[in-house]
């Protein structure tokens, strides 16, 4: 079941047991010696990749929905409009970006972006059928921190919590 108001993914393991997701944004920076670490230039350019194909934002809309701030959403526009990785549309009360569909890179982001969700969701499958198999008398396991969040570096762990009423830890 998936409870997008909450945040909430639960993921069966098994018998009882259920695998939790909790689901936020993802960043990385445009530079590629930044990739994986959170900057405004890759959120900005996850909006961007998330709009439907050919729709055109505001950069206050791109703001809120890369979960930065609009002034800081324009700086970054204006640096990937000189790139020509955006379009503008001009319009009277603000104007208007979307990725321009022609621009070299702009397949690749969606394969990238495309490909990181994937990677996350094979790693839930794995979870899903190794915990249980891995040991009995497990209630649940909760993923938790950068994993979940999806934001994970090159640096980052896995977090899970297991659940096995009963047992201690030195089980």
């Amino acid at each position: 079941a998936i409870n997008t108001a909450a945040g909430l993914v639960r993921l069966p393991t098994g018998n009882t047991p259920v695998l939790n997701n909790r689901a936020a944004s993802v960043g990385v920076e445009f530079a590629p010696s930044s990739l994986g670490r959170g900057g405004a230039d890759e959120l900005v350019l996850r909006a961007l990749v998330d709009l439907p194909e050919g729709l055109a934002v505001s950069a206050r809309e791109l703001g809120r929905r890369a979960g930065i701030s609009h002034p800081r959403a324009g700086e970054v526009l204006a640096e990937l409009l000189g790139q020509g990785v955006v379009l503008v549309q001009r319009r009277l009360r603000a104007n208007a970006y979307r990725l321009n569909e022609q621009h070299v890179m702009t397949a690749r982001l969606r394969q990238l972006f495309g490909w990181e969700a994937e990677l996350h969701e094979e790693l839930l499958e794995l979870l899903r059928k190794e915990i249980p198999r891995a040991a009995r008398g497990i209630e649940g396991a909760y993923l938790f921190g950068s994993t979940a969040r999806r934001g994970t570096t090159d640096r980052s762990d896995g977090d899970v919590a297991v659940i096995a009423p009963g047992r201690r830890m030195e089980d």
